[in-house]
């Protein structure tokens, strides 16, 4: 389940969005990111398994609150293709002046010789087990319009 929740005392908490996996057509769901971009809109970038590939992919849902998040509605914004490996996930989002980074876990594929191909995507990500060169080659870093 990927829950969200506003709290003014840090006692009493008043939830937001409480997603299933089944929300999501997976067959799970783990860790993921919360953030008000600089715009004013709220995003959570998501970790799930991604049934029709079985790998795990990073998806983003985005709305004025995260009581209007709707998991239907998600854009994926990182592959297991993207990288040419076997999964992303565990997504940690932090905005820079107006870049987003996103920092995630990957599983390297088995062959070794893959080379990890670009996309256009919302959120420019760096690989911490990647070298800075590979990570860059994966995704080109985009700032937000």
């Amino acid at each position: 389940m990927c829950s969200a929740a506003r709290s003014t005392d840090g006692v009493n908490f008043e939830t937001l969005l409480s997603a299933t996996k089944k929300q999501f057509n997976s067959e799970s769901i783990e860790s993921a990111s919360l953030l008000k971009s600089q715009e004013g809109k709220f995003r959570l970038d998501v970790s799930y398994v991604n049934q029709s590939i079985r790998m795990w992919d990073i998806a983003l849902l985005e709305g004025d609150s995260p009581s209007n998040f709707d998991p239907a509605r998600r854009q994926v914004v990182l592959s297991a293709g993207d990288v040419v490996d076997e999964g992303v996930k565990d997504p940690y989002v932090a905005i820079v002046g107006r870049t987003h980074y996103m920092v995630v876990h990957y599983s390297p594929g088995s062959d070794s010789r893959r080379m990890p191909r670009k996309r256009n995507c919302t959120a420019p990500a760096t690989f911490p087990p990647l070298s800075l060169e590979r990570a860059a080659q994966a995704l080109p870093r985009v700032s937000p319009a």
